[in-house]
């Protein structure tokens, strides 16, 4: 099974629920997306990780970026998904999503996010100051602790 077999398959309730439609941008990364809300979900070949962002979206598409600075300085628009599943539940759950096989992972992720960020899914964005700071914080920490 490929990379983009196994999101499709994890993330199938999901897009029935929520109403994404999945765009396949290469082999090792999809989006799934509805009017309001985008989930990036790609898996890093040299890292053996997946990694999974959600999104607020502007005229049904991520925000685009002039630069890579500004799309790293975005933390208004977009976020790590682990950041809100630390908010609402602990660091140990989102640090609990990895597992050695990719489907598990996915699956892993795909009821994590229906259980954590079905309103962002559904269009509100009100947590998203919240994850801000949050963020913020942990750039703080990683750079007192001079890994940034």
């Amino acid at each position: 099974m490929t990379f983009v077999n196994e999101c499709e398959k994890s993330f199938g309730s999901l897009i029935l629920k929520y109403n994404l439609k999945a765009l396949i941008l290469d082999s090792e990364e999809v989006i799934f997306k509805n009017k309001t809300t985008g989930l990036r979900v790609v898996y890093e070949k040299k890292e053996s990780a997946i990694f999974v962002q959600i999104g607020r979206l502007v005229a049904c598409e991520f925000p685009k970026y002039k630069s890579v600075h500004e799309y790293d300085n975005d933390l208004k628009n977009r976020f790590d998904i682990n950041f809100l599943i630390e908010l609402r539940s602990s660091k140990s759950v989102a640090s609990s999503l990895f597992n050695s096989s990719m489907r598990k992972t996915l699956d892993n992720y795909a009821s994590a996010i229906d259980k954590y960020a079905s309103d962002v899914l559904e269009g509100d964005f009100s947590v998203f100051p919240k994850l801000t700071k949050l963020v913020k914080a942990n750039i703080e920490q990683l750079k007192q602790d001079g890994l940034l």
